[in-house]
């Protein structure tokens, strides 16, 4: 009995292998390749267990490998429910269609993660450069009281340009919807920004901005300054809109 189970897992792990496996193209052999249908029976039956309405949800933990014993209960379902609509298909087979959706869930969860940390550090960066730009506002001795106060309304992150760092870019991550303008942000130099302008902002309104930067860079220490990254214009227009009760002043 233990030699076959050991049978069993060394063929699990070449189908496994094989359907990982890229040639260059080049088609897999039909009779080694995992039928669509078992692949699709598998990812039914493991949503079915996720969402569950008796709320006993049960899902893989994917911090743990597929054949843990973290996940040993989800798998033992999944073979039961799958084996009692499907008598013909060997159990090694089946299991390793249910390795394959595990790797290919895990993959989308890390991406999620990957993505949600993006997320969280761009509006650390949009409340870091707001901070700064009313710093200067509050700092500067050449504008009058009143157009300080004017200028006060639009130091929120709706009226700064979206930006995404290079490295994001190369990633191929689109920024149209997230993270914002930041000319002289401290992070590591070798990253740098790629700025997309807001096409509804007033010309006005951006040389406000720019010149609050200006100031804000004029008195950084000449370390702090040799810290500023690289930005760069994409002359890409961002696609968020105006905010809904937008002043004049700030549309083009």
């Amino acid at each position: 009995m233990a030699r076959q189970e050991r049978f069993n897992e060394r063929l699990e792990q070449r189908i496994v292998a094989f359907e990982a496996q890229s040639q260059n193209g080049r088609e897999k052999k039909a009779s080694r390749r995992l039928p669509k249908a078992l692949t699709a029976n598998v990812r039914e039956v493991y949503q079915s267990l996720v969402g569950r309405d008796d709320g006993r949800e049960i899902q893989w933990d994917f911090s743990k490998s597929f054949n843990g014993p973290e996940n040993k209960v989800v798998n033992q379902q999944i073979l039961a429910v799958v084996q009692s609509n499907d008598h013909e298909t060997p159990v090694v087979t089946i299991k390793a269609a249910m390795r394959f959706h595990f790797r290919t869930k895990r993959r989308q969860e890390v991406n999620k993660s990957r993505n949600a940390a993006q997320d969280v550090l761009k509006q650390q960066r949009a409340r870091s450069r707001l901070n700064t730009r009313v710093k200067a506002l509050n700092l500067s001795t050449s504008l009058a009281a009143e157009d300080k106060d004017q200028y006060m309304k639009f130091m929120t992150i709706d009226y700064m340009s979206s930006e995404h760092s290079m490295s994001e870019s190369e990633e191929g991550e689109s920024n149209s919807e997230h993270g914002y303008e930041s000319s002289d942000s401290e992070r590591p130099k070798k990253k740098g920004f790629c700025v997309s302008s807001l096409q509804w902002r007033s010309p006005a309104l951006t040389q406000v901005m720019h010149s609050l930067d200006r100031k804000s860079t004029s008195r950084r220490s000449a370390k702090g300054a040799n810290m500023l990254v690289e930005r760069r214009r994409t002359g890409i227009i961002s696609s968020r809109l105006a905010p809904d009760d937008a002043d004049p002043f700030a549309l083009a």
